[in-house]
């Protein structure tokens, strides 16, 4: 016992002294648990180095989900080769990846090759199928694509793999061999992009290139994108190219605040010694699907829908391309399309047909509308050029509340401040040109030419001013030539100049009507001159059941520098209609090779029996276009009277 308790003393003892030798010593924490990810929504695969994003593909298994978040921000420019996650088909990789807001940056590399193959789709991802989120990557080349290309995904989604990307933006550079090359992904297929951008230069030796997405398939949407590109094809043909999108040939398309931003340009720099279609646009080259009538009888066109989107870029197609806009190159194939609360500012300058503002060409069946939409800018070509619509060759088209303030050029036919060609439908509203058309015939400051095989012009509270200027036959300071089927312009006005010192038929309002056309409620107070044929309001009425009525011509000159039935209204009236209740200037000078002519007042007129000028009646010393309107009955809840000059409400 006694033993026993010494031993329990001496060791008291011997604590209390080891205590007092270390009187700082901690005992250790205990260690935290080990995370372990399992590549699950809950807890995804942590990318923190170069070597964690190249073991991506070897954990990302075949026919299953699996989830990345990248966690540092990533330097790759050592990574000389690169194997796209999901290259191969049949593509049953799905992935998700959180950027994390975090940067992967010099994403370059020299060679695509998984051991002897050498990958497709070079990209990131390859194809994207699944998802991909709050990530930037910048300083990305891709050189010498030799299929579908993007710094995304070759692909963002695929047949019944459909993909969302949200909050992503890339940066880089893009060269390709071969079609569909986009800034953000070369093809987007049932994709679904929101809040993204693309800043991108790209060169490209075939079609289908876009600033952000190079080819649109399925069903797509973009939100809240914008896409900063600098385009140069080298392609011969069909270039088919676009600041935000080079082809969309999908079923449905919607697309909402998206921008092609200021600096964004395409060039063609391919040689060229005949005319071959470019299909260059601002914001989509080509706009919609092509149909094989006999494997998809009962298909449908595309759907697109472009609300609150713009694109600020110059279009420099050359001397032999056709059909280029600052906006949307080629509508083609039977497609419905409406481009609401949009614009286009830039330049298009191209030496062959087709060039709009807007939309370069219009054909086949569909509908098309243009709602409170502009442009701004310069546009150049050779025949079926405008301000807002270069040609409407198919379906019909409808704008309304929408407007040009632009320098429209050609070199031959059919030219016009907002539409230059028309052969099908177009219905016109609360529209208006601001600014100069200068081509050789068949000009307008509305529109420049309708032809005989168009079913309808409707155009109501629509107006042009500045200049217009004509080296060949039928200008007019609102239609150069109306041909149509069906022809009507109702509380419209021009004060636009017209000048064909060279050409006929020439016309404050219309230069020429060849088939029947009604014109009520309107005035034009511009100068006109031209070399034989000319008028305040129409150059000729050549067709029965015309009717011109309630119109107003306040120009100060009607001048015909040759021997020509020249009209206050009227020049060359032929045909019996309806010519009623028209005042003319009550000081306008109508010249005939230099002589002024005495201008008689003359009644209501139903009958022609020989081709006579038409000077209605003189308005009362003193008055204005304002006051002659109220007389006319014109309504006021259409036009402010308040003024001089009646103002569209």
């Amino acid at each position: 016992m006694k033993l026993n308790r010494l031993f329990v003393s001496m060791l008291a003892i011997a604590v209390t002294v080891a205590s007092c030798e270390k009187p700082d010593t901690v005992s250790p924490e205990p260690e935290e648990p080990v995370e372990v990810a399992n590549g699950t929504e809950e807890s995804p695969y942590l990318i923190k180095t170069v070597e964690d994003l190249s073991a991506m593909r070897e954990k990302a298994e075949s026919g299953k989900i699996t989830y990345f978040r990248l966690e540092n921000d990533i330097d790759m420019a050592e990574v000389t080769n690169w194997v796209p996650v999901n290259y191969e088909e049949p593509f049953a990789r799905q992935i998700h990846f959180d950027g994390n807001n975090k940067t992967i940056s010099n994403f370059a590399p020299k060679t695509w090759n998984d051991g002897d193959i050498v990958a497709t789709y070079p990209s990131f991802f390859g194809v994207l199928w699944g998802s991909c989120k709050n990530l930037t990557i910048k300083n990305a080349v891709i050189t010498d694509a030799a299929s579908s290309a993007g710094i995304l995904g070759g692909y963002v989604g695929t047949t019944e793999k459909p993909a969302t990307v949200t909050n992503v933006s890339v940066q880089g550079t893009i060269s390709a061999k071969t079609y569909r090359i986009g800034g953000m992904a070369g093809v987007a297929y049932d994709a679904t992009f929101t809040d993204c951008a693309s800043d991108v230069t790209i060169t490209t030796e075939s079609s289908d290139a876009g600033g952000f997405v190079g080819y649109v398939q399925g069903t797509s949407s973009f939100k809240g994108c914008d896409a900063k590109a600098v385009i140069v094809s080298t392609a011969f043909e069909k270039c088919r190219c676009g600041g935000f999108i080079g082809w969309n040939r999908s079923v449905k398309t919607d697309i909402e605040d998206c921008h092609v931003l200021e600096g964004s340009s395409i060039t063609s720099a391919a040689e060229r010694t005949e005319a071959k279609i470019t299909s260059f646009g601002g914001f989509i080259g080509y706009a919609d699907r092509d149909l094989n009538k006999e494997t998809e009888p009962d298909g449908v066109g595309t759907v697109l829908n472009i609300k609150n989107s713009s694109a600020k870029a110059n279009i420099t197609a050359g001397e032999w391309a056709q059909i280029n806009s600052c906006f949307i190159g080629t509508v083609g194939y039977e497609s419905t399309i409406t481009i609401e609360d949009s614009f286009a500012e830039g330049t298009v300058d191209a030496g062959q047909n087709y060039s709009g503002g807007l939309v370069a060409r219009i054909q086949n069946p569909g509908t098309r509308t243009i709602k409170n939409s502009y442009f701004k800018g310069k546009v150049k070509g050779r025949a079926g050029i405008g301000g807002l619509v270069g040609a409407v060759e198919g379906g019909a088209l409808v704008v309304s509340k929408s407007y040009a303030e632009a320098t429209v050029n050609n070199t031959q036919n059919n030219i016009g401040g907002l539409v230059g060609l028309v052969t099908t439908s177009l219905e016109m509203s609360d529209c208006y040109f601001d600014g100069a058309v200068n081509g050789s015939g068949y000009v307008g400051g509305v529109v420049g030419g309708v032809q005989a095989a168009a079913t309808k012009l409707d155009i109501a509270r629509t107006s042009a001013k500045g200049t217009v200027t004509a080296n060949g036959n039928y200008a007019g300071g609102f239609i150069g030539a109306a041909q149509g089927v069906e022809q009507k312009i109702d509380n419209c006005w021009s004060s636009a100049s017209v000048t064909a010192v060279n050409a006929k038929q020439v016309g404050g309002l219309v230069g020429t009507a060849t088939s029947a056309i009604t014109i009520t409620n309107s005035f034009a107070s511009g100068d006109i001159v031209t070399k034989t044929v000319g008028a305040g309001i129409i150059g000729r009425v050549g067709a029965e059941n015309s009717t011109i009525s309630n119109c107003i011509a306040w120009n100060a000159k009607v001048e015909s520098t040759a021997a020509s039935s020249t009209g206050a209204i009227i020049g060359s009236l032929e045909k019996s209609g309806s010519y009623s209740k028209c005042i003319r200037k009550n000081d306008m000078v109508v010249t005939i090779a230099s002589a002024a002519q005495t201008l008689a007042d003359q009644d209501d007129m139903t009958t022609v029996s020989s081709t006579c000028a038409y000077h209605g009646k003189a308005a009362a010393a003193g008055a204005t276009v304002s006051s002659v309107a109220k007389t006319l009955g014109w309504s006021e809840t259409v036009w402010d009277l308040s003024g001089t000059l009646p103002v569209l409400k």
